[in-house]
């Protein structure tokens, strides 16, 4: 009765269109989670963006990134408004649609792209973290945060790859490089652009001897 009169009080809305969500909708009404843009797992234009630039095992992306889409609006909720249990509740539908597919990625742990301490103080949570605690709880998977940012960079906007990738230089390191050594590592981020970031991380990882890197993205633009 009472979870009754705080939803009449105070409705939860869908992040994607604002309608009022019913009460076993969490975050994203049923209409907006089937018309998800999600990517099928043949498309390689996650792969295609960061193969040749990295030592890459594999890449995927769970959705397709467009200007006012749905997947903005959702990544701009767990960016900006301070929705981190729309990261985990993602997170987990990311993982359960690799389940679902058969698509064995196999990995020893799964890393988060790391948040400088600073920016990490002023928004409160990482929300990279946050989706890959929903993505490491669908199945079971170890979540590794040995991988920091140890410099801020200047702001990525309106940078091209080439000058994001100098920006994010020497921006990462390791905690612990042993415990990834010779291990098959997955890196996960919000979304990918230029993938210059994913590529400044994935160069730390493999001086730190990580055999195998996959990447995971909740997003591509």
């Amino acid at each position: 009765m009472f979870s009754e009169l705080l939803h009449f009080l105070f409705p939860e809305t869908c992040v994607c269109c604002d309608e009022v969500l019913d009460e076993k909708e969490k975050h994203i009404c049923s209409l907006c989670l089937n018309d998800l843009p999600i990517l099928d797992f043949d498309d390689s234009s996650t792969f295609k963006k960061l193969a040749g630039r990295i030592k890459l095992h594999q890449a995927h992306s769970f959705l397709k990134f467009n200007k006012s889409g749905k997947a903005q609006k959702i990544i701009h909720q767990i960016k900006y408004k301070g929705n981190a249990a729309l990261g985990v509740f993602v997170g987990n539908l990311f993982s359960q649609h690799i389940i679902e597919k058969g698509i064995d990625i196999g990995f020893d742990c799964l890393i988060p792209v790391p948040l400088h301490p600073k920016r990490l103080q002023s928004r409160g949570y990482n929300q990279a973290e946050t989706i890959a605690i929903g993505f490491a709880e669908a199945k079971g998977i170890f979540l590794d945060n040995s991988l920091l940012k140890t410099k801020e960079a200047l702001s990525q906007i309106r940078k091209n790859r080439m000058s994001r990738l100098e920006n994010m230089k020497d921006c990462f390191d390791i905690y612990s490089s042993h415990s990834l050594h010779n291990k098959h590592v997955a890196i996960i981020d919000d979304v990918i652009t230029t993938g210059a970031t994913l590529e400044a991380c994935c160069f730390c990882l493999e001086k730190a001897g990580v055999e195998k890197i996959t990447v995971l993205s909740l997003a591509i633009a």
